[in-house]
């Protein structure tokens, strides 16, 4: 028996797009980012809008790691949770695209042991 998901037999711009053969429906299954809007929490859309409208600089805190950083937020100070305390990040052009979560690291690094290095036995 035949699968009903075949791949488009011509060369697709996006190779993820896949097409029924019964019912002749486009399977977008991992579309592209482009094609989808930023997600950003309403909450914090609607601070950053107020802060932009009285041209005020304050620190707006934030437990959404999954908002996307828009052109609007830049030039802001926005407090990220991190899971046990709110990191404050100055939001620049070139995090535009990212996520707020990238930026606020949640696994504290320890530093490498050294090896074990066998020290030099003094002579007498």
């Amino acid at each position: 028996m035949e699968s009903p998901w075949k791949k488009t037999n011509k060369k697709s711009k996006y190779p993820m797009l896949e097409v029924n053969a019964r019912k002749k429906e486009v399977c977008l299954s991992m579309a592209p980012l482009i094609n989808r809007f930023p997600f950003v929490a309403n909450h914090l859309k609607a601070m950053i809008n107020k802060l932009n409208a009285n041209n005020e600089k304050h620190v707006i805190k934030s437990w959404s790691r999954a908002s996307m950083i828009i052109p609007e937020m830049v030039g802001h100070r926005i407090a990220i949770y991190n899971g046990k305390r709110h990191r404050p990040i100055q939001i620049k052009d070139a995090m535009v695209g990212h996520k707020l979560g990238e930026f606020a690291l949640t696994r504290a690094r320890k530093p490498q042991k050294a090896q074990n290095v066998k020290k030099p036995t003094k002579k007498k």
